[in-house]
């Protein structure tokens, strides 16, 4: 009875109910192409209504992935990257299990209508490939000149090499690779592989030649 009395029972709901969604992505996995900000709110009511714990991989939902989106670029694209936890199984060792397996990126180029799906930086090649035709041949920057560390840009840890890498790339880059958003080739080797965005002396991303190998 003690325990009773800490409850005003009159008031108490044990099945409170969920909010509806106004949104037209499905719950769950999806394919279908929806504006960033339409996965952005799916996301977000999902979450409201079930809580964040656990949430990727009980979800499957799209989700932002703010550190390797982009802005607006000076030739007219932009990209947003939604990862969804596919990793993540239910049944156990059910035969028949068709479950994924995998983290999977989804790349959206909004002002074109246009999306890919991969993983990591392979998705994000292939967001290059539609906004930066030519980009895999572009020169490589030497290892000499490369910065260890915050790229090329105004982030640069190494002022003094930044500043003769991006002397380097102004003489070797063409005019249309050199505006906002524009990317740069460098050459690491694992475990320091990963595209970075806003590493380029434009804004664009550092992206090695060894993951376009893999």
């Amino acid at each position: 009875m003690t325990s009773l009395a800490l409850f005003d029972l009159t008031d108490f709901d044990p099945a409170p109910s969920v909010p509806a969604y106004n949104h037209r992505v499905p719950n769950g996995f999806s394919l279908d192409y929806f504006q960033p900000s339409e996965l952005t709110e799916a996301w977000e009511q999902w979450t409201e209504a079930h809580s964040h714990l656990n949430s990727y991989a009980v979800s499957r939902m799209w989700h932002l992935d703010p550190m390797d989106s982009l802005g607006p670029t000076g030739n007219g694209h932009a990209l947003v990257v939604f990862s969804a936890e596919l990793r993540w199984c239910a049944h156990g060792w059910h035969t028949g299990c068709l479950c994924v397996g995998e983290l999977v990126q989804r790349a959206i180029c909004e002002p074109c209508s246009w999306q890919a799906f991969h993983r990591g930086d392979d998705v994000i090649a292939q967001w290059h490939d539609h906004a930066w035709p030519g980009w895999r041949e572009l020169p490589i920057l030497p290892d000499d000149l490369r910065p260890h560390g915050g790229g090329v840009g105004p982030g640069a840890m190494d002022k003094g090499k930044a500043k003769k890498a991006r002397a380097w790339l102004a003489d070797a880059y063409p005019s249309e690779f050199q505006i906002g958003g524009a990317p740069m080739l460098t050459r690491r080797d694992s475990p320091g592989t990963r595209s970075v965005p806003g590493y380029s002396p434009w804004g664009g991303f550092d992206i090695s030649t060894t993951t376009l190998a893999a």
